[in-house]
């Protein structure tokens, strides 16, 4: 796999109840993922949610959906695929690392 870099671009939309993150992945200097995050609150059960749509083409069937813990947001999402958790940590305002999580179905 190797070494990748990424750019990421998010802001708020209607009036800050939704952030949309566009997110570029380049390896090698070609673009070797691409996706668009959309983060909401889910209010009646209380849970932070994340539709994505990427590069890889597959539509997700629900979203990602997780809690606060402290300075970390942790997401979990089920498909026939398998099971994924994506763990934000904040640092400070402007940074975060992003841990992601996959175990294939079987």
């Amino acid at each position: 796999a190797g070494m990748a870099t990424a750019e990421v671009l998010a802001q708020p939309e209607f009036g800050g109840l939704f952030v949309v993150q566009r997110y570029r992945q380049r390896r090698d200097g070609t673009v070797s993922f691409g996706a668009h995050n959309v983060f909401g609150f889910d209010q009646q059960n209380s849970l932070v949610t994340m539709h994505q749509f990427d590069s890889m083409g597959f539509v997700p069937a629900s979203p990602a959906t997780g809690t606060w813990n402290e300075k970390e947001l942790v997401l979990e999402r089920s498909s026939p695929r398998g099971a994924a958790r994506v763990t934000y940590g904040f640092d400070d305002t402007d940074t975060y690392r992003m841990q992601l999580q996959f175990k294939p179905a079987g």
